[in-house]
């Protein structure tokens, strides 16, 4: 199978928040890498975990907000480009997303923000019913979230209210076919949401530049720039990228990279993930291709099983066998390795491919 950004097989079930948390911190050696009884027995092959491993369900939830509360960018150019600008006046807004905004210094008259470039539905009929989409919605774009003076301060009482969410996390716009606006949603992370993406991908190098800038989006959100993300982008149905020669989403789906755009050849570029949308027809084969199968121990003969055991001897982290050659290791955003409970042999996805 192919490698996600961390080596993960690619089989493995995605699913967390459009700004779900990862890390960009480097490889670092882990001390006393051999294997204790409590790691054999709790080791299993990986079901489900946090991104950059899964990306987690999303609710599309209905906001208050009506056509007549936004502004768009100049006539003529209104879903044409990449990346275009909306504003929402701030009487518009709802008592709850009025006082959340109210920590933001400058009183601004209008909020500002980005909205993607316009695409037709895609997805069948009856999901876009489970979603609660209306039926007069032909076209959609992804709507990304406001950019403030300040980083917003948000609780997790703030983001159940779908008005707050659709500024915090964005959420998508619903056009008829006039391009007359009709439906704001807010995105919402939830276990059992309708949206659902399929397993990590490894976003490439050359991809990251062949982007125009504006289509990079700055995660704002504290405790996810603390775990390395930098920046985000929506990808539209059916997304051509240089030297690839299948599109990378049917339906759309999110990029992450864990550096700056115009920064190239950093060590960074190896954690970059993108995840696409998946309908009904797609998600039983992820279900099926869910448990990844591991190679034979090159020790014992044993399959490895994918694993972040992390107890006893493992505590500070794990060393890949090889690490002399590949060094990889242990690290928040890449926690996971091959693993044999027998003999406590330990390889990092790229090392395990090349058995």
């Amino acid at each position: 199978p192919g490698q996600s950004a961390c080596g993960a097989p690619q089989g493995l079930r995605a699913a967390a928040p459009v700004g779900s948390e990862a890390s960009g911190s480097t490889c670092s050696a882990a001390e006393g890498a051999s294997s204790t009884a409590s790691c054999a027995s709790s080791a299993q092959p990986l079901r489900s975990g946090s991104f950059p491993e899964r990306l987690a369900p999303l609710d599309l939830a209905a906001t208050s907000y009506r056509a007549g509360d936004f502004d768009f960018g100049p006539e003529g150019t209104f879903g044409k480009t990449h990346s275009f600008e909306w504003s929402l006046r701030s009487d518009k807004l709802g008592f709850a997303a009025k006082r959340f905004l109210a920590q933001t210094s400058g009183g601004e008259a209008a909020i500002r923000g980005r909205l993607s470039q316009v695409q037709g539905m895609t997805l069948p009929e009856e999901e876009l019913k489970e979603l609660g989409i209306v039926h007069d919605a032909m076209h959609f774009a992804f709507s990304y979230p406001v950019v403030t003076a300040q980083d917003l301060r948000v609780t997790e009482k703030d983001v159940k209210v779908p008005d707050i969410a659709f500024l915090v996390f964005g959420g998508y716009m619903y056009f008829d076919a006039d391009m007359a606006l009709q439906d704001i949603r807010a995105v919402m992370p939830s276990e059992d949401g309708p949206l659902r993406f399929g397993p990590p991908r490894r976003w490439r190098p050359e991809w990251t530049g062949a982007f125009p800038a504006e289509r990079w989006h700055r995660v704002t959100i504290p405790a996810l720039r603390d775990l390395g993300v930098r920046h985000f982008a929506w990808l539209v149905p059916g997304e051509a990228v240089p030297g690839e020669e299948d599109q990378l989403s049917k339906h759309g789906g999110f990029a992450y990279i864990f550096h700056e755009p115009a920064e190239t050849g950093v060590l960074q570029e190896t954690l970059d993930v993108y995840f696409e949308v998946v309908d009904s027809s797609q998600i039983g084969s992820e279900d099926a291709a869910s448990l990844p199968q591991g190679k034979a121990c090159p020790k014992c003969s044993r399959a490895l099983d994918w694993s972040d055991c992390s107890e006893g001897d493992y505590a500070s982290g794990w060393d890949c066998e090889n690490f002399a050659v590949c060094g990889r290791a242990w690290t928040r955003a890449c926690p996971h390795r091959w693993f044999c409970p027998a003999c406590s042999f330990d390889l990092c996805g790229e090392c395990h491919s090349a058995l």
